[in-house]
């Protein structure tokens, strides 16, 4: 059995950052795992709950080999990136209400949004279309974290796989 180094790992020493580590994979393990069974009627919910349960099980469970941490990094990084731009092609339009329409884009999560709100359903119409975009901060980092989970989960499959693989 190996000890650590001597010595602060991180800013916060390595006690508390593994605590913070722990809690927050479980955190996405249990909210998740919730999210995908209290929802299953919509499909893109129990996708998005599994992919929430699988990342924080990957950041709570002790490996025997680490993820390889630039690789991981990156993946993350471009994956959140590309999937939150990508998912801006995906658009999601509503009426309700007494006549609000909504029209909404990105998946998993709309982060961009317009409305309109009239006496009627044509005028609402016409005003969320002549209205400007905006961006919903809470959505847009539940999109991120989404895709960065996404690649992590896909990275620690691809590692594990690679290392299988009789060379």
């Amino acid at each position: 059995m190996t000890a650590d180094p001597p010595g602060p790992r991180g800013l916060l020493g390595g006690a508390a950052v593994t605590a913070g580590r722990v809690g927050f994979g479980m955190l996405c393990a249990i909210g998740g795992t919730l999210w995908a069974v209290l929802d299953p009627p919509d499909a893109t919910h129990v996708v998005v709950g599994l992919v929430f349960a699988a990342g924080g099980l990957v950041i709570v469970t002790p490996l025997r080999r680490r993820l390889p941490r630039r690789l991981t990094g990156l993946a993350m990084v471009l994956a959140a990136a590309a999937g939150t731009a990508g998912g801006t092609a995906v658009e999601h339009t509503s009426l309700g209400g007494m006549f609000v329409w909504s029209m909404a884009r990105g998946w998993p999560f709309g982060w961009l949004t317009r409305d309109g709100i009239a006496g009627d359903a044509e005028t609402a119409y016409r005003i969320a279309l002549a209205d400007t975009w905006s961006i919903g901060a809470t959505s847009l980092l539940a999109t991120l974290a989404f895709w960065s989970m996404a690649a992590m989960v896909l990275t620690l499959a691809g590692t594990l796989t690679r290392q299988a693989w009789p060379r």
